[in-house]
């Protein structure tokens, strides 16, 4: 039996994580992203949605990522953020 470290490592080494989005970004939000942005094989925060931009950007700044400004600027700009795949 594959237990589920060995499938997550496995779509890590074949990149193809698994994309987690958040939609929220109140405290427990918060919680479950510290737990995403740690590395973990194979899974990654990708995206957070809140009504308000500042309480999802809140989220990236306090784990101090570059990743939202990356993403903020490929919204501005139209483009899809890099390391993501449109459907």
């Amino acid at each position: 039996m594959i237990v589920v470290d060995e499938l997550l490592r496995r779509r890590a080494r074949e990149g193809n994580p698994i994309r987690v989005g958040l939609v929220g970004a109140g405290a427990a939000a918060r919680m479950i992203a510290v737990q995403l942005l740690t590395p973990v094989d194979g899974i990654r925060l990708v995206a957070v949605a809140n009504r308000t931009l500042d309480h999802a950007a809140r989220i990236y700044a306090d784990e101090k990522l570059t990743a939202f400004v990356e993403l903020e600027l490929a919204i501005r700009s139209g483009r899809t953020p890099r390391g993501l795949r449109t459907a």
